[in-house]
């Protein structure tokens, strides 16, 4: 191409299964079938998110740990799936760490949204993924 020619770009989920995606999830694994994977990095601790499945798919469970703020400093992956582990999870994925790991909820009642974390010098971070859970009660 001639620089200066006009191009397109278009990308959506695709799959050659018969029940077509709805969500996709980049992530790194740390559980399959209730076990720590090979070679997780058991040296550096830094916060951490992440995501497992317990009680044989009935249960969801959201993970972040702090680790450059207060008292905590971080876990390793391996130290985060050993976490994940004793929580019963048999599939487990590390999403993202450093001062973007953050865990919030929002008040029905009122709308306010609580961080449950110490984040990285006080202040929430803007990122442009995450895991939105919402209930209908």
């Amino acid at each position: 191409m001639a620089p200066g020619t006009p191009v397109e770009v278009d990308y959506h989920l695709s799959t050659t299964n018969p029940v077509p995606y709805t969500f996709a999830l980049g992530a790194y694994p740390l559980l399959r079938d209730h076990q720590p994977l090979a070679g997780l990095d058991n040296i550096t601790a830094e916060p951490r998110s992440a995501i497992g499945i317990a009680d044989g798919g009935h249960t969801l469970r959201l993970l972040s740990t702090d680790g450059r703020e207060g008292t905590s400093s971080g876990l390793t992956l391996s130290e985060l799936a050993a976490v994940l582990q004793s929580l019963d999870c048999a599939q487990a994925s590390y999403l993202d760490g450093g001062g973007s790991a953050t865990l919030a909820t929002r008040d029905p009642g009122t709308g306010r949204v609580t961080v449950h974390n110490s984040l990285a010098h006080q202040q929430e971070r803007p990122v442009p993924n995450g895991i939105a859970i919402f209930s209908s009660r």
